[in-house]
């Protein structure tokens, strides 16, 4: 009996955190992914598709270079620091300055090599000396970007969710006026210029507040290297980082493949319609934020079966919540873009349409990878994302030729389906979660999914506002009937929670 009520106890303050920090990361994704849009539509309406086509292989580049330079220690970080905040502040304080000091070596290293072969990369394969420039100003502001992911990710371990999410609608907010100055004054090259500024206020921000925070807890954070530490970190990051590394080329295949078989023309129209497709991923961020610090901890002091309940619960209420939201942006991705990016972009709104799919389908699996490392399973990761690499990369070279610009969006869908069918079964092996149980929370999204593809190709539903709304509504309603009492109850609770009222 003792033993419960500890249980209880333990459990019921992860839960209100959890549904707490989902509930504000949720609005907060709301309103930054408004500004992210805003920003979107500057980059589109100023550049037009042709060179949007080109910053989306910037776009590419740059986040490869992001991702090596920064090792791969966010997630590590926001592990390290939700396990050993209370445990053993002093070997947590060398864990961090550790992980700062690998940081900036890396980022140094990788700055001068992008520099030097990147840029020439840039000339001879890509052709465009607007892209060079653009990644020379990258180099020389990396660490910039590093130290701030770094401050992020203690935030989150620190489950400081609320005022992150806050920083983030601001930064988000503040991009909308320095893009379009920046982009009407220097064109392209603006974009990086602009993005620039915007580093370097995110970098004393959320740097400043992670510093602050840590000193507050009494953990030290300063620039000392510790052998040890050293050794913990790199067995849990080596996987990590070959997995984002992996992706990360993946993509920049695909998009260069894209522009080179069909130019920078359609690469654009690509852009924008991966743009409104990302709509989609606020449902699985908002959950996700909160959830790997959360789990970690659960993993750490609950019994398997209970954390097997609530992750189930939480695949299942992201599928619920993702249902509808997927199916409005696809069918009325049209009106979206036409309104939003002008008639120039109106060609890709069947594209956005099969991309929402793929987004849906990815709620599963941002969510479940978050489980993986919360329970360090970076090796597994890392093979699936492998098999993602041959998919995307193999799909997207038999069907481009076939189906042109839509053949990307089809092969996205095709790796989307995989990779959540694998991760969700190798969950399931680990009993961690319930197979069953999320497949029947699939079930009816599949049918609503396949229902609004026979009325788009039959009755243009993109088109016929009406009937897609009648959709989106009864897909709604749908996913409110077939939710458990206790899924029903967890959304009702979520304003007592913000007004501090617990969890029921």
């Amino acid at each position: 009996m003792r033993s419960s009520t500890s249980a209880t106890m333990v459990l019921e303050p992860l839960r209100h955190r959890l549904v707490k920090g989902s509930a504000y990361t949720f609005l907060a994704t709301i309103l930054g992914q408004a500004f992210a849009l805003g920003t979107s539509i500057i980059y589109a309406r100023l550049l037009g598709p042709g060179n949007l086509g080109v910053f989306a292989i910037y776009a590419q580049l740059s986040s490869l270079a992001v991702a090596i330079a920064g090792l791969g220690l966010g997630t590590p970080v926001t592990r390290f620091v939700a396990r050993y905040r209370t445990e053993d502040k002093a070997a947590l304080g060398k864990i961090l300055s550790t992980a700062l000091v690998l940081t900036l070596v890396a980022t140094f290293v990788v700055a001068g090599a992008t520099a030097l072969l990147i840029d020439s990369i840039a000339m001879s394969l890509y052709g465009s000396p607007d892209l060079a420039l653009m990644i020379k100003i990258l180099s020389l502001f990396l660490v910039l970007n590093s130290i701030s992911n770094v401050g992020a990710s203690i935030l989150q371990g620190l489950q400081k969710i609320g005022r992150l999410s806050l920083i983030g609608i601001f930064m988000e907010a503040l991009t909308i006026p320095v893009m379009f100055v920046s982009l009407s004054r220097y064109g392209l090259v603006g974009a990086v210029l602009g993005g620039t500024f915007i580093l370097v206020v995110s970098t004393i921000v959320v740097f400043g507040f992670a510093w602050r925070d840590l000193h507050r807890e009494d953990i030290r954070l300063a620039l000392s290297f510790d052998l040890r530490s050293a050794r913990q970190i790199v067995a849990y990051t080596l996987p990590l980082l070959a997995s984002i590394a992996l992706l990360k080329v993946t993509f920049l295949v695909q998009t260069s493949e894209l522009a080179f078989s069909l130019g920078y023309g359609d690469t654009g129209l690509f852009r924008v319609a991966t743009t409104v497709s990302r709509i989609v991923a606020f449902v699985s961020g908002s959950i996700s934020v909160p959830l790997l610090p959360a789990i970690s901890e659960l993993y750490a002091k609950a019994p398997i079966d209970q954390n097997r309940s609530k992750l189930t619960t939480i695949l299942r209420i992201s599928t619920f919540a993702g249902l509808p939201i997927a199916l409005g942006i696809g069918l009325f991705a049209g009106v979206l873009i036409g309104i939003l990016f002008g008639d120039d972009y109106a060609a890709a709104a069947p594209l956005a349409f099969v991309l929402v799919f793929a987004g849906f389908l990815d709620i599963l699996s941002i969510v479940a990878a978050n489980s993986m490392l919360s329970d360090g399973r970076t090796n597994t990761l890392l093979a699936l994302d492998g098999i993602q690499s041959l998919v995307i990369v193999g799909g997207t070279a038999v069907l481009l030729d076939r189906l042109g610009l839509l053949g990307v969006g089809y092969a996205l869908l095709l790796n989307s389906s995989v990779h959540s069918a694998l991760i969700v079964i190798l969950l399931g092996k680990r009993n961690r979660v319930d197979v069953q149980g999320v497949v029947a929370a699939l079930l009816p999204a599949t049918g609503a999914f396949v229902l609004s593809t026979i009325f788009v190709f039959l009755a243009n539903a993109q088109v016929n506002l009406w009937l897609a709304g009648s959709v989106v509504a009864g897909s709604a309603l749908l996913s409110w009937g077939v939710m458990a009492p206790h899924e029903r109850r967890l959304i009702q609770s979520v304003p007592r929670v913000l007004m501090g009222q617990g969890v029921r």
